[in-house]
Formats: C-alpha cells, sequence, structure tokens
C-alpha cells in the first residue's frame, strides 16, 4: 500500500532542526549572549565613554586604546551554588563581553581615566582634536 504524498510531508522535516536549534538556545543562560549598553558622546572638552558592566570587578576589565579605537573587554567566571531539598547543583559558566569603539575626536591618552560604580565603567577621554582622517580604498 502506497501512502499519498501531501504539501506538508517535506514541511516538518523543513523546521525540525531549526526549532530544536532554538529551544536549546532558550534552555541556555541568557546572561552569557547579554550585551553591554555602551553610550559615547561629548562633555565639554572631554570624550565620555559608558558602559553597563553589572557584576563585574575591575580586575576582570581591561581598556585599550590604539589609534581612535577604545576596546573594551571584560570576562568573568561565574559561580552559582543552589541547595534545594534534597540535591546539590553547581553551576560554572564564563561572562565575556568586548566592545570596540570608534572614538569622534582624537584624545590624550595620558590623561584618560576611568571608573567603575555599580556596575557602570566611564571612561574620560580629554580631546586634542578632530578624529585622524580615514584612508580610502578604491575598487578595481
Amino acid at each position: 500500500m502506497r501512502k499519498e504524498m501531501s504539501p506538508f510531508d517535506g514541511f516538518e522535516l523543513l523546521i525540525r532542526k531549526p526549532v530544536k536549534s532554538l529551544f536549546r538556545l532558550l534552555d541556555e543562560p541568557f546572561e552569557e549572549f547579554t550585551k553591554s549598553a555602551v553610550d559615547v558622546y561629548e562633555e565639554g572638552n572631554d570624550v565620555v565613554v559608558k558602559a553597563d558592566l553589572p557584576g563585574f570587578k575591575k580586575d576582570e576589565i581591561s581598556i585599550q586604546l590604539e589609534d581612535n579605537t577604545l576596546s573594551l573587554e571584560a570576562k568573568r567566571e561565574k559561580d552559582e551554588e543552589v541547595s534545594e531539598r534534597n540535591y546539590y547543583r553547581k553551576e560554572r559558566r564564563e561572562v565575556y563581553v568586548r566592545e570596540s569603539i570608534t572614538l569622534p575626536a582624537g584624545v590624550d591618552r595620558e590623561k584618560a581615566a576611568a571608573k567603575l560604580d555599580d556596575g557602570v565603567l566611564v571612561i574620560r577621554l580629554p580631546k586634542t582634536g578632530p578624529a585622524k582622517a580615514g584612508t580610502a580604498i578604491n575598487i578595481e
């Protein structure tokens, strides 16, 4: 006996794998995928970069300045211990944030200052002049 084909026969196979992948991602902790909120603005003679880094300590944060690009990295290993009823569970995972910001003006890297307060990192960079001009690349 032969089964009749339906236009929906291939549909289940087509969506099964992507849907399974989506639900697997939803089961994992959201914190690992969180992107840091970053504001860049000028205040007086400073370029100010403000980044939300909740839960990070200052020794877990690295700030680098190269040309007119500010690179911010924050990395921590998170330990979570939970005791409930008749079982014990310990979870460990790594949380990583990386941002690369093109600054709108040239800055004095010697006078740059950063402060971490209640999970908010504020970096003040005194301006020295306009940002360096970029280089155009011709298409052949």
